[in-house]
């Protein structure tokens, strides 16, 4: 998300969340949310809220924080030095889990109710 964050200029990215609450948080359609952006069409709010580089920067972030916490546990336990060398192994199989969950999300974003029910939460708390 920081480098979803990171493209966009001041004024937009408050345009870019209170797009992203009103489309998770109230359902409301891309049109429909155009005038609470200062936009006239969908077609510019799509490309404002940019789903899906918005997907794959959650995808990376909590890639990260995973693979974080990995780190730390095995190092609490000694094992830092076999999890260097099972680093590439250990990413793969945290990411493939990750591609599993954010491909659930993007298929409930058809039918929004898990999916905007935790957007919402997370966006309440940003």
């Amino acid at each position: 998300m920081g480098a979803r964050r990171g493209k966009l200029k001041p004024p937009k990215d408050g345009h870019f969340l209170v797009g992203m609450k009103l489309f998770h948080c109230q359902g409301l359609s891309m049109t429909d949310i155009a005038p609470h952006v200062g936009l006239q069409a969908q077609f510019q709010v799509s490309r404002l809220l940019n789903l899906k580089a918005f997907r794959e920067d959650v995808r990376h972030a909590v890639l990260l924080g995973l693979k974080r916490s990995v780190q730390e546990l095995a190092a609490r336990f000694g094992g830092s030095d076999r999890l260097i060398e099972l680093d590439g192994q250990v990413e793969a199989a945290l990411s493939e889990q990750i591609e599993k969950l954010i491909q659930d999300a993007s298929s409930q974003a058809q039918t929004p109710k898990d999916y905007a029910s935790m957007m919402c939460v997370f966006e309440d708390a940003v």
